[in-house]
């Protein structure tokens, strides 16, 4: 970053954290990018209350939200930051980016565990970015000529990154917007990689229903079809077949369904009216999953 002498950067703090929130005990994920862009902590100023500035200079914003991509410009920017850091990035023929790791109620595809052994063992490089530093994370992503993510947050990581990823893949978790196809953060990522796609290999989603009845889908657990999975990785160059045991999986993917179901509902208890889950059993029954209805009417009642 390229400072103004004398010149703070202002960040406004969210109402609960109003008088509480410090450099320090800010979240570890902004002091990282904060970081990674050479702004020091001496030139932050977290403002808790309104004030008055006499001189405010806002930046043209290079990247926004509602479908539009990144400047030219910014981009030049984010690729000078690459280019001082003089780092080197971690090369892989291809990377996994899983989401295998993360609590069950933030949603992730059932049998992910499974799926980052089996990719593995086809020769996959499988990461989990929340055990990683930032940089550690970005260096993964810029050295993969194949890399592929689990659809998540984990995604916008490469918007520190200018130009020059390879090619990027997002294994959907889900389905459909009312446009069409998911493509999660496409006009921020296509101008940065050789090549972007999205895989849509997943068949249903069990979901908790609010009051009016709408699927809660981004807390949602994901149902592959395999053979669709296993057709569009091998399309990918990568043969997960002499690696998967269907059984193996199936058991994994009803362990990790009936994981996210109490934990998540412990997370929504209170929130979420258990008549309204009615329509989560049907969706069991509809998944081939109807053995599990038991298990599920127990955990809700019990909670």
């Amino acid at each position: 970053m390229d400072e103004r002498n004398g010149d703070k950067l202002i960040f406004s703090v969210m109402p609960q954290f109003v008088g509480k929130m410090t450099w320090e005990t800010a979240p570890a994920h902004f002091r990282a990018i904060s970081e990674w862009f050479g702004v020091s902590r001496e030139i932050v100023e977290l403002c808790h209350e309104p004030i008055t500035i006499e001189h405010l200079r806002v930046a043209k914003q290079g990247e926004q939200l509602g479908g539009i991509g990144p400047s030219s410009q910014y981009l030049d920017l984010l690729d000078e930051n690459w280019e001082k850091k003089t780092l080197s990035p971690d090369i892989t023929k291809t990377t996994y980016v899983s989401r295998a790791n993360l609590a069950p109620y933030f949603g992730s595809h059932a049998g992910a565990l499974y799926l980052d052994d089996v990719l593995r063992k086809a020769g996959v490089n499988v990461i989990y970015p929340e055990s990683m530093t930032l940089t550690a994370q970005l260096l993964a992503y810029k050295g993969a000529e194949t890399l592929i993510f689990s659809e998540g947050s984990a995604l916008h990581g490469l918007q520190l990154l200018g130009r020059g990823l390879g090619s990027v893949v997002v294994l959907n978790r889900r389905t459909v917007e009312s446009s069409g196809p998911r493509r999660m953060a496409a006009p921020q990522i296509r101008p940065r990689a050789r090549h972007l796609s999205y895989l849509n290999v997943v068949e249903s989603l069990l979901q908790f229903y609010n009051a009016e009845e709408i699927g809660l889908a981004n807390s949602a657990i994901s149902l592959f079809n395999t053979e669709r999975l296993l057709d569009e990785f091998n399309a990918l160059g990568i043969d997960l077949r002499p690696h998967w045991d269907e059984k193996a999986y199936i058991d994994m993917k009803e362990r990790d369904i009936c994981s996210w179901l109490s934990t998540g509902w412990l997370r929504h208890v209170g929130e979420r009216g258990i008549s309204t889950q009615q329509l989560l059993l049907d969706d069991l029954d509809k998944a081939g999953l109807g053995h599990l209805r038991v298990f599920v009417t127990n955990t809700l009642v019990r909670t």
